[in-house]
C-alpha cells in the first residue's frame, strides 16, 4: 500500500472517525430571515382557508374592526362566550367553521353576501362595513341563520 495516498484525505487504518477544526472565517454566515410576531402576542389559531384570511387576535376586537374598515369583502366577528359557527361566502367557500372561544375575534374575507349559522347568537357580535349587524331578533336557545348583508 502506498503511504502518499496521491493527494487524497489521510487514511485512518483503524476506521475511526476523526474531526478537524474549521476556522470561523471559513463558515459563511447564514442570512437572517425576518420573523413576524402577531400583535399583542396573539396566537393565530386558524389559517388561510379557501383564500379567506382568518385571524384570531384574542380580545383585540379594535384591530379586527380597523382591519375590516369599509371593505365589502370583510366580515368581523367577536365572541363573548363559546359558540359554534359556520360562515360561507356567495361562492360557497366555507370561511370558518367550528367552535370559537369566548374573547376570540375573527376577520374573514370572501365574496359577499355571507351566510352565517351561529349556534349561540347572543354570544356573537357581527360587524360588516364597520356597522354592527342586529342579532336581537334571535333569541337564546336557538341557532341563528342569516345573510349579511341582507338582500
Amino acid at each position: 500500500m502506498n503511504d502518499e495516498n496521491n493527494g487524497l484525505l489521510p487514511v485512518n487504518p483503524a476506521g475511526a472517525i476523526t474531526t478537524e477544526s474549521v476556522p470561523d472565517e471559513a463558515i459563511a454566515p447564514q442570512a437572517e430571515l425576518p420573523i413576524t410576531v402577531p400583535a399583542d402576542d396573539a396566537v393565530i389559531n386558524d389559517a388561510v382557508i379557501n383564500d379567506a384570511v382568518i385571524s384570531e387576535a384574542g380580545t383585540d376586537s379594535q384591530a379586527v374592526a380597523s382591519a375590516t374598515g369599509t371593505n365589502a369583502r370583510l366580515l368581523a366577528l367577536s365572541f363573548t362566550d363559546d359558540c359554534w359557527i359556520k360562515i360561507t361566502d356567495s361562492q360557497g367557500k366555507v370561511l370558518s367553521e367550528g367552535v370559537k372561544k369566548a374573547e376570540q375575534s375573527l376577520a374573514l374575507e370572501g365574496e359577499p353576501p355571507f351566510k352565517l349559522i351561529l349556534g349561540v347568537p347572543t354570544a356573537v357580535r357581527v360587524e360588516y362595513l364597520s356597522k354592527a349587524v342586529d342579532l336581537s331578533s334571535f333569541g337564546a336557545g336557538r341557532a341563528a341563520r342569516l345573510t349579511v348583508p341582507q338582500s
